[in-house]
């Protein structure tokens, strides 16, 4: 339902207000009964919201906009100071992150306002009618990772200048689609996926016995998350920045998150097993039927035919499949193993929407001056 700029200013109300976090259980329910209505990703669910809260504790802002008089969107926003290039001030606004990166290390995917889907690109425009004349204290507006539709929506409606900070692709699996063709996950893969997975599962078959356990309390869920940490360290390094294993703010919010959120069954932890060792840790939300691979730790092998990321995948895969999910969604990123298991689905991005500034003139000018000196 497309309305005019004219009738979203008459027909659309658009609230702000400092957020409590001493006392947000009111903002719970409203935002409860609010994802009851809509179809949000795991990532805008009170599950992920309520712990980012009561984690970070940023001095944060509710958005909420009517429509009449229905609640009809949602958002949470943080204002920050952000300094680049040893000489540029930025005032920013983010859309459920804080603007410290070691505290947006957890990577919120499937960013966006909290709407109901008859009005989300109504909502969108109101945002920004909002922002642009009633509350000018910023001068760019950063939000990710969202899609490619999402990402356009909203630069459009804002009228601003659009950066893309990080971009990649999003990758998955149609389990209801496979489940109806009676396939099994291994049958639609490519001939050389089915053979590296085969070979791998054979070859660790003659080490021993292969055995996947699924954590089944909140304290076995934490203690799989911890077991995890030397392997993914390892792998991605134990600098800040690196591995978020090493990175305490991290770490924090998905010890919180497993805890709080285990009896509503959106997490899963899996540990692969060979002859009794662990060989790959995943952690995964599960959320409307929906599947959202978050983060594997794998043993590194000598053998570089031994591929435990792979085979796990396909194992869980499987398992899912027959639990009646309906979407493996890997989520955004360039690696190898995410497309040879699954399908592109859409482009993600992160990106800043900046006013005309001349500041931002001079940090474009530079950056394409950057780019081409380096094509010398």
């Amino acid at each position: 339902m497309k309305i005019s700029d004219e009738k979203i200013n008459e027909s659309f109300t658009v609230n702000a207000a400092a957020i409590d976090i001493e006392d947000t259980q009111n903002l719970k329910q409203e935002w409860l009964s609010l994802e009851s209505k809509t179809e949000p990703s795991f990532f805008l669910s009170w599950a992920w919201i309520g712990v980012w809260l009561k984690t970070y504790r940023p001095q944060a802002f509710i958005l909420r906009i009517h429509f009449e008089d229905e609640l009809i969107a949602l958002a949470i926003i943080v204002k920050a100071s952000q300094k680049r290039h040893h000489f540029l001030h930025a005032r920013s606004l983010h859309f459920h992150q804080t603007g410290h990166p070691m505290q947006d290390q957890i990577w919120i995917e499937y960013n966006g306002l909290l709407a109901q889907s008859t009005h989300h690109e109504n909502a969108v425009s109101a945002l920004f009618n909002y922002l642009t004349t009633q509350d000018q204290d910023w001068d760019e507006l950063v939000i990710g990772a969202i899609t490619d539709d999402e990402a356009d929506l909203w630069a459009h409606k804002s009228g601003l200048y659009r950066h893309n900070l990080w971009t990649a692709p999003s990758y998955g699996i149609d389990l209801k689609a496979l489940k109806s063709s009676g396939q099994p996950y291994l049958n639609t893969l490519s001939r050389n996926t089915r053979y590296q997975i085969r070979r791998s599962q054979r070859k660790y078959e003659a080490i021993g016995p292969i055995t996947i356990t699924r954590a089944t309390n909140t304290n076995e869920a934490l203690e799989f998350f911890e077991q995890a940490g030397p392997l993914h360290l390892k792998r991605w390094g134990n600098q800040l920045g690196q591995s978020g294993f090493a990175n305490e703010n991290f770490m924090a919010f998905h010890c919180t998150l497993i805890q709080e959120t285990w009896p509503t069954d959106n997490i899963d932890l899996i540990k692969l097993q060979v002859d009794n060792k662990p060989i790959a840790f995943f952690y995964n939300f599960i959320y409307k039927k929906r599947v959202y691979f978050y983060l594997c730790a794998l043993k590194q092998e000598q053998d570089s035919t031994l591929k435990p990321g792979l085979m796990g995948h396909a194992l869980c895969i499987q398992h899912y499949l027959g639990q009646g999910l309906e979407y493996y969604d890997f989520m955004g990123g360039n690696d190898r193993y995410k497309a040879s298991l699954g399908k592109k689905a859409q482009q993600l991005y992160q990106m800043t929407l900046q006013k005309d500034l001349y500041k931002f003139k001079v940090e474009r000018f530079g950056r394409k001056l950057k780019w081409s000196l380096r094509k010398k």
